[in-house]
């Protein structure tokens, strides 16, 4: 007889097939969030204003008190001008008029140096101040009139009295 010989081989590990990866993790569910109002805009900064002022003083042989001329701009838009008393003068029109100088002593030509100013001011025997006006003019930019003469004329053009436009103070004072 013959005999067979069945030979059986079991084998346990080093297999070369992968292990599977567990499955990934269900997703979160997120609370559903608070609802809260939009965070309110920053306020924008204040404006700056530029101030200058022109204190005039009689010319020779003028009998006029003095009197300040004050100027007031605010981020490049119009520039305020308004006056104290222009103690002295007689009722009537007068004008003031920016130069081309920088001094009293020889204001120059009337400046032409980006805008015109002639500002009629009107005395009656009740009022001796100028009203306040808005002009274009501009205190601080590429033609500011800082540093020019500010001369107050009659209406025959004769000077009575000047003052040089000065800065004052700093950006929104």
């Amino acid at each position: 007889m013959r005999c067979l010989a069945l030979v059986l081989v079991v084998g346990c590990g080093g297999g070369t097939k992968a292990a599977k990866a567990p499955p990934p993790p269900p997703p979160v569910k997120e609370a559903p969030a608070e609802k809260t109002a939009p965070a309110e805009p920053e306020p924008p900064p204040p404006p700056k204003v530029l101030h200058a002022k022109a204190a005039l003083a009689p010319m020779k042989g003028v009998k006029l008190a003095g009197a300040t001329v004050s100027f007031a701009q605010e981020d490049g838009g119009e520039t305020t001008v308004s006056s104290d008393d222009f103690e002295g003068l007689k009722p009537g029109t007068y004008q003031l008029v920016i130069h081309d100088g920088e001094t009293c002593d020889k204001p120059g030509e009337p400046w032409k140096g980006g805008a015109w100013l002639e500002l009629p001011v009107t005395i009656t025997k009740d009022t001796h101040a100028m009203a306040e006006t808005k002009v274009q003019l501009d205190l601080g930019g590429v033609a500011p009139v800082v540093g020019h003469a500010l001369v107050l004329h009659d209406k025959k053009k004769k000077p009575l009295a000047c003052g040089a436009i000065e800065a004052v103070g700093g950006a929104g004072e």
